[in-house]
């Protein structure tokens, strides 16, 4: 059996990996919730309504703030250069599991899939892009304010 320092060290770093993919795990629930959202309760008239609420408001500001920080919190490492481009393939896939597959099931075959809407892929990348930029410069303004206030 473990010593009670090595449970409290293992809790320790349990918290800090949930800290630590918390952005994440908040931006894949709001896109879930955006794809249940459009299956559920959506209906052909709440189309406009649904595109404006989640495709142009709620995801956008999910990507740009957990992109933030992502950009804040330094433990992300180099990995965190790719997170745009993990964004705007996440956004890409809410447009095609939404919009996209209800044409294919209307319609009753795949012809009537679309060609991917790339300016969407390039939009939420620079977005998400911008998001860990200036979560990163404000990491890099509050450590130079501790450096002023340790002199």
């Amino acid at each position: 059996m473990g010593m009670p320092s090595e449970n409290n060290q293992s809790a320790v770093q349990g918290k800090e990996r949930l800290r630590r993919s918390l952005p994440l795990l908040l931006f894949l629930s709001v896109w879930a919730i955006a794809i249940l959202v459009f299956w559920c309760f959506g209906g052909s008239l709440d189309a406009m309504g649904y595109s404006i609420l989640f495709l142009y408001l709620l995801l956008p500001l999910a990507i740009l703030s957990t992109s933030f920080f992502i950009g804040f919190d330094s433990s992300f490492g180099h990995a965190r250069y790719l997170m745009p481009l993990f964004y705007g393939i996440l956004y890409l896939l809410a447009e095609y599991g939404t919009f996209n597959l209800a044409n294919i099931v209307a319609n009753g075959k795949r012809s009537s899939w679309n060609t991917p809407e790339w300016t969407l892929l390039i939009a939420d990348i620079v977005l998400s892009a911008v998001g860990i930029g200036l979560g990163t410069l404000a990491r890099f303004l509050k450590s130079r304010k501790a450096l002023k206030e340790d002199r």
